[in-house]
């Protein structure tokens, strides 16, 4: 799923994306845990100008994103 972009806004998908994963890549601790079935530590963050959390979980000292999901669905995804 593609996220949609304001017409005045075309890059800011990408621009809040690219910023959110570079402060997670600093301070991987930055999200809230959220629950997950497996045995990682999965975290999330809140981007506010496109409504979106980001789901992560930092494996041998790198982050790996495992989603990106609207937060207009009120539940996340099954991880």
């Amino acid at each position: 799923m593609v996220a949609r972009e304001p017409p005045h806004a075309p890059d800011l998908f990408d621009d809040e994306l690219a910023a959110i994963l570079k402060r997670i890549t600093n301070t991987p601790t930055l999200g809230t845990i959220y629950p997950s079935a497996f045995d990682v530590v999965v975290r999330r963050v809140f981007m506010a100008k496109t409504n979106n959390h980001v789901y992560y979980a930092v494996h041998e000292g790198e982050v790996v994103v495992l989603s990106v999901w609207g937060a207009p669905r009120r539940r996340g995804p099954k991880l």
